[in-house]
């Protein structure tokens, strides 16, 4: 009965052991087996954005340097001098920020792999906010560096077509949850007639609202009053475009459109999605929720116990130990935290 019972609890795929000596080298093995960690790879989005990105890297790591020129050659486009020399206004329009941001991230992901430190079988999924996911996916090999670039160029080129300068505008409100964020965005529509919505749910206290300018600017008055029963304070985003609203539908049209043409594959490690804060792997619908999220709300969130966020800033990194405090977050955008990360996952 006891013996029985031992051979029965061996984990699922592990031939059954036919002797004792069978036993105690499946429990010796699976006593030095180090356990999985679920890890999260993020990816930030627009926003993060500065000039130098990935300068320093590209000066210690050759892979890094030879992605980017890569990705540049594949854009036709100047993309280290608009990273590494500016000027700030001209990253900062969306069409150079969004693939300027994913090559940044990709050149990490790019040394870490050269490095072997970026382990598969510890990575529980892969997430980024808005932006940032095409670096996830990228990063996942659902697509490669080179198509996830133009994609994000085009998004952003796309997006920018879609709006008129000094038009639109965004806004973090916080303390704020999202029955308060909806009648917020109500509110402020109604009194302009004008779009404002909710883009980002980036933590369970911080909501971002996007839409024209004089919307978005009446539900900061009305935030900052009590005539709705509540006060929040909030900051305007330093953005270009009214990420995550309908004003882009047009975008995401032209989107979904160059998405069929884009190869796909199953990634290594399931995406959480920003639309439907679910994990993901089927290629088809990745194709489906990244035309989707151009308009939808992001959803930013995911059950893990470690962040690694990939790229520009800290921003990501904060968010995830308002909604998971006990998380441990690293943070990589220099090459001094790159070299520090991968001493440390070699055990130098």
């Amino acid at each position: 009965m006891h013996r029985s019972s031992v051979i029965r609890s061996f984990p699922k795929g592990v031939t059954q052991p036919k002797t004792s000596r069978d036993v105690q080298c499946i429990i010796r093995r699976q006593l030095h087996t180090p356990p999985r960690k679920r890890i999260a790879l993020m990816f930030p989005g627009q926003g993060a954005q500065y000039v130098g990105m990935s300068a320093d890297i590209c000066a210690k790591y050759d892979s890094a340097r030879h992605l980017l020129s890569r990705i540049s050659k594949r854009l036709d486009l100047p993309l280290q001098d608009i990273m590494w020399e500016g000027p700030m206004d001209k990253l900062m329009l969306t069409e150079y920020t969004q693939p300027a941001l994913l090559s940044h991230s990709m050149a990490i992901v790019q040394v870490l792999k050269d490095e072997g430190v970026l382990d598969f079988r510890e990575i529980s999924a892969v997430l980024g906010h808005s932006l940032g996911e095409f670096s996830a996916l990228a990063a996942a090999e659902y697509i490669t560096a080179e198509d996830a670039a133009d994609l994000v160029r085009c998004r952003g080129k796309w997006m920018q077509e879609c709006i008129e300068p000094d038009q639109i505008a965004m806004a973090a409100f916080m303390p704020i949850d999202r029955e308060k964020a909806n009648v917020l965005a109500r509110e402020s529509q109604s009194s302009t007639g004008k779009i404002c919505q909710i883009a980002n749910i980036n933590s369970p206290s911080q909501i971002v609202l996007s839409g024209h300018v004089e919307a978005v600017e009446k539900a900061v008055q009305l935030g900052s009053e009590s005539s709705l029963g509540f006060r929040c304070k909030s900051r305007r985003l330093n953005v270009s475009a009214p990420f995550h609203s309908s004003i882009l539908k047009p975008a995401a049209e032209k989107l979904r459109e160059k998405l069929e043409k884009i190869q796909i594959h199953r990634g290594r490690v399931p995406i959480v999605s920003n639309v439907t804060h679910e994990r993901v792997q089927d290629p088809e619908e990745i194709r489906r929720l990244l035309s989707e999220q151009v308009t939808a709300t992001v959803m930013w969130h995911d059950r893990v116990e470690e962040f690694v966020e990939i790229g520009a800033a800290r921003v990501l990194s904060g968010l995830a130990k308002q909604i998971v405090p006990s998380a441990v977050c690293t943070s990589i955008d220099t090459a001094e935290e790159l070299s520090q990360y991968i001493s440390k996952k070699k055990g130098i």
